[in-house]
């Protein structure tokens, strides 16, 4: 899960099986990915899901889906986020952006699933909050300050000073004539 500083993220899963599983994956998804998005839509009935791909390997028996989901991630106030993680899932370890958490998912029959969630670039205080409850959520902050607004204020201040002067100049040279 790639969190966005707007409040968005891109949901991405890896699968990866063996023989058996494979054929049976793909008898009841795989071989029918709009099966597979109305799935994902149902289980993320709270959330908008958008450009929905799904790539196979059936050499490998392995297969990638994703999607964006352009507002999942709750904002509480002063541009602090909470992401939902779900109380079965415990954190493993983290690293700068990186967290890890891993736990028997209830979505998928209780199989052993591995998440990894990347906290958008300039995240900062994050921390796991309400650990193992239905509440559990990885909290954070960003930066509010985007490069884009930060050059958008600056051009329109040096705009704002341009037409100050030549106003200026223009009351001098106003009084010369």
């Amino acid at each position: 899960i790639e969190l966005k500083a707007d409040g968005s993220f891109n949901f991405i899963v890896n699968y990866s099986f063996d023989s058996r599983e494979w054929r049976e994956w793909r008898k009841e998804v795989g071989d029918d990915p709009a099966r597979l998005k109305g799935l994902m839509r149902a289980e993320f009935s709270s959330m908008s899901l958008e450009t929905f791909k799904l790539e196979r390997d059936d050499m490998n028996r392995t297969a990638r889906m994703s999607f964006l989901v352009p507002a999942g991630v709750n904002l509480l106030d002063n541009l602090t986020f909470a992401f939902p993680i779900e109380p079965s899932f415990k954190l493993i370890s983290h690293e700068k952006r990186e967290w890890y958490f891993s736990g028997n998912n209830p979505s998928a029959g209780g199989v052993l699933t591995k998440i990894k969630i990347l906290l958008p670039e300039g995240a900062t205080e994050a921390r796991v909050t309400d650990a193992g409850s239905s509440k559990q959520n990885i909290v954070y902050k960003v930066n509010s300050e985007s490069h884009l607004s930060r050059t958008i204020t600056i051009f329109g201040a040096a705009l704002l000073l341009v037409g100050l002067l030549l106003l200026a100049f223009s009351f001098r040279t106003r009084g010369l004539a």
